[in-house]
């Protein structure tokens, strides 16, 4: 699907102390990459649930044994 869009997000736990001020407990930086992921509806289906999903503005077909979405998903014809 091309380059991905890699960000470094940086997280600092910090717990507010009476006399030394805020004392950092944790923290730690990784590199991640951020998707937008919808969903929209088919044309052509006549089933309860006719879905197509979208990620990164691009639709996409995805299926798989243990997924645990809808089992009408898979169900329906195109017109």
């Amino acid at each position: 699907m091309g380059d991905q869009n890699l960000y470094e997000l940086g997280l600092t736990v910090k717990q507010k102390h009476a006399t030394l001020g805020h004392v950092v407990l944790d923290n730690t930086t990784e590199v991640i990459g951020l998707r937008e992921v919808t969903m929209d509806f088919n044309p052509g289906y006549d089933n309860e649930f006719p879905w197509t999903f979208i990620i990164n503005g691009n639709k996409h077909f995805l299926r798989s044994a243990c997924w645990g979405g809808q089992p009408s998903f898979f169900y329906g014809k195109t017109a």
